[in-house]
């Protein structure tokens, strides 16, 4: 059996494409496991610490944390600078899907450390305005965790009252 020389560099040349590494999406807004788990064990941090005062742990809302990962996901982006930027937009877009008295939010961000959720959640229990938040009197709160493509970590947590 003959084969061309046309077809063996065609054959080579399927070969050499099929073989190339497939970049991996380094869109910094997936929320991947590691964003997940950081989502995960702060809201656990939050409860256990809120249950520990003799408070109740907040309920999760689905709303509350589209509002909160599309923050986070918009400071890991620089879309929006780090900080509270848009929070009655935020509550705004909430109230359309519950009713809410009233809403307040923490941000934070940390990049180096081992325990970013930790990190976090310990800040804000040193910060008098975020540990009133903590300690408030919500019904409801979400936190959503966004990661910058320099590794800077940057959490949402929005709390509401119904």
């Amino acid at each position: 059996m003959k084969i061309s020389l046309y077809a063996l560099f065609f054959t080579a040349l399927l070969l050499l494409n099929a073989c190339e590494p497939v970049e991996e999406d380094t869109d910094p807004n997936l929320n991947t496991n590691e964003l997940k788990d950081a989502e995960d064990k702060t809201v656990k941090l939050i409860n256990d610490y809120r249950v520990s005062i003799g408070k109740k742990p907040f309920e999760y809302n689905e709303a509350i944390y589209n509002a909160c990962l599309e923050h986070s996901q918009s400071m890991a982006t620089n879309k929006t600078a780090f900080g509270h930027d848009g929070f009655k937009e935020r509550v705004d877009k909430i109230s359309k899907r519950m009713s809410l008295s009233s809403a307040a939010e923490n941000v934070a961000k940390n990049q180096g450390f081992s325990d970013p959720a930790q990190t976090a959640y310990s800040g804000w229990l040193k910060s008098p305005g975020h540990k009133t938040n903590i300690e408030g009197d919500y019904t409801h709160a979400a936190i959503a965790v966004a990661k910058a493509a320099d590794g800077t970590f940057f959490f949402t947590q929005i709390f509401v009252k119904e």
